[in-house]
């Protein structure tokens, strides 16, 4: 019989969904299911979770008895109370590999690979956050010896480095071409950048400062796959940032579903406006693929 494992906690919505895509990648190693979050279940009939081999719990279920004093056998994880990043924010296949590691009797895990993540983005709820991150990410990259291409998919006048609009070849022509269908080989991405002061590659912008944020979805799409595929064809280690700031959540879902990795700015404090960014952050994540790995803000 396969090991059970139970997700729970306020957001089910996100439980349900992470329950279903960690069924997909499994691969039979146990079986995830959703119980509800309301704690008095628990005090009315706890054997659905004693028969658990692993439980990932609201962080306050911490201090229930039955919890504290561990009377059932199940590993225990809480979403937000481990080092790192909160599991509920650190993708599936981390999260499965953690559920892994419970199962085989151990918390820590050996170093994963070394992966190349060749194209990254960010979700941030504050301009002061965004615009941090980039300047960590654009820097990191940077004194690896990395090539970075940096890509602003936000209005012109938020831009905080200086940059080129015309007279030819901007990225509003490049848009425009690929609208119509006319997609250019990845090698030839080269010629449409330029080696910007600051030591990254950029586009010539367009010159209306809402082109970039209002371009057609579809467009948008076809340049970052075919800005990923230049990465993944360039003979030097390339990364390509997108620089996301301010976009709205419906359209930044479209385009890290496209992206290796997605830094995510996880709002503190209890205000109403922190408890909604979380909230729609908890529903962000469950709808990105296994493909995309969710990162901690860069120190």
């Amino acid at each position: 019989m396969e090991p059970q494992v139970i997700l729970i906690d306020q957001y089910e919505t996100f439980t349900l969904r992470a329950s279903e895509r960690l069924n997909d990648v499994a691969d039979r190693h146990y079986r995830t299911s959703c119980l509800s979050s309301d704690i008095s279940l628990l005090e009315k009939d706890d054997s659905p979770l004693k028969q658990a081999s692993v439980l990932i719990l609201p962080s306050q279920w911490k201090t229930h008895p039955n919890i504290a004093n561990q009377t059932f056998d199940s590993s225990i994880l809480f979403w937000d109370e481990q080092e790192g990043p909160p599991l509920r924010f650190i993708g599936i296949r981390e999260l499965d590999r953690t559920i892994q590691n419970a199962l085989e009797g151990h918390r820590c895990e050996a170093a994963p690979p070394k992966i190349i993540r060749h194209m990254g983005c960010h979700l941030s709820f504050s301009e002061e956050v965004s615009r941090r991150l980039t300047r960590q990410v654009i820097k990191q990259e940077m004194s690896l010896g990395h090539r970075l291409v940096y890509l602003p998919i936000k209005p012109l006048y938020r831009m905080e480095d200086s940059f080129q609009r015309g007279p030819k070849q901007t990225l509003g022509e490049l848009l425009c071409q690929l609208a119509l269908g006319d997609i250019p080989e990845a090698k030839s991405v080269g010629e449409w950048l330029y080696l910007h002061e600051s030591g990254y590659f950029t586009f010539r912008l367009p010159d209306r400062a809402d082109d970039l944020i209002a371009a057609d979805m579809n467009a948008v799409k076809k340049l970052i796959h075919l800005l990923h595929e230049y990465a993944q064809s360039s003979s030097e280690i390339t990364t390509v940032w997108l620089d996301t700031e301010g976009m709205y959540l419906d359209r930044l879902l479209q385009i890290a579903k496209l992206c290796d990795h997605l830094y995510m700015d996880v709002p503190k404090g209890e205000s109403s406006a922190a408890e909604v960014a979380r909230r729609e952050l908890s529903i962000f994540m469950a709808q990105l693929p296994a493909t995309c790995a969710i990162l901690e803000l860069p120190e």
